[in-house]
């Protein structure tokens, strides 16, 4: 075995083991049952998403930025989320777009250990977010490891299927004028699907990386909610808006 081996085995295992303690302290008594209902979600899509229901799965693609803006969401005000796989993601850049880092376990390189990672929050917190590819032999046992314990699972452009699916396409950058300046927002159309129908499409307007998380609707497209799952009482959809 090669020191080069042994050393990211090293790594791996050391990961692992602060996983599995960040797991541990939190079902040992911060974790809070999820209830039955539907997670919230940000505001600018409730057009054509009414909720999240917990233990289902979705999958996001074509924005980071709105991959972590229906986690923060679903959070609420109780409980913690993990995000696995996005070595490039700041806590800055993660408290912008609504989610609490006091309440984040984050683990950005899972290497080798992704398998046991993924299952170890998902039996630890309540919304998992996986931004690294995975198997799809790992994304069928994540969507059934999640069904049974209730947590929601988000995951960015995963393979196989998904209970929900939701698309974010570029429309433009707005910030420049005159040539100067920076681009501070980007517009986007967010189409919505449920087990393979469509559901709805909105457009809604983002932040540049660096920028402030500013969701608003710019036009809705008449559709039916994407989760029939009741409000949850506890946990009021949020708005997501935060001045500049």
């Amino acid at each position: 075995m090669s020191i080069a081996f042994d050393d990211r085995l090293a790594r791996a295992q050391a990961v692992l083991s602060t996983a599995e303690a960040r797991v541990s302290g939190l079902t040992g008594g911060i974790r809070r049952p999820v209830e039955t209902g539907s997670l919230p979600v940000p505001s600018a899509l409730a057009s054509v998403l009414a909720g999240l229901r917990p233990g289902s799965s979705v999958a996001v693609t074509g924005s980071t930025s709105l991959l972590l803006a229906l986690a923060g969401a679903a959070m609420g005000e109780e409980s913690w989320c993990a995000v696995i796989g996005m070595p490039h993601l700041g806590l800055g850049a993660v408290a912008d777009l609504g989610v609490d880092p006091a309440r984040l376990a984050l683990l950005p390189d899972p290497g080798a250990s992704i398998s046991q990672l993924v299952s170890a929050m998902i039996d630890g917190v309540d919304v998992v977010v996986i931004g690294s590819a995975v198997s799809d032999q790992l994304w069928r046992a994540a969507i059934s490891r999640a069904r049974a314990q209730d947590t929601l699972l988000l995951a960015a452009d995963p393979p196989g299927r998904a209970d929900l699916r939701i698309s974010a396409d570029h429309v433009r950058w707005r910030g420049l004028r005159r040539g100067s300046g920076r681009l501070r927002h980007h517009d986007v159309a967010v189409a919505v699907t449920n087990r393979g129908l469509p559901s709805g499409r909105v457009d809604i307007t983002l932040p540049s990386v660096s920028g402030a998380m500013v969701v608003s609707p710019l036009t809705t497209a008449a559709s039916a909610p994407a989760s029939s799952a009741p409000s949850r009482s506890k946990r009021p959809a949020l708005s997501i808006v935060r001045s500049a």
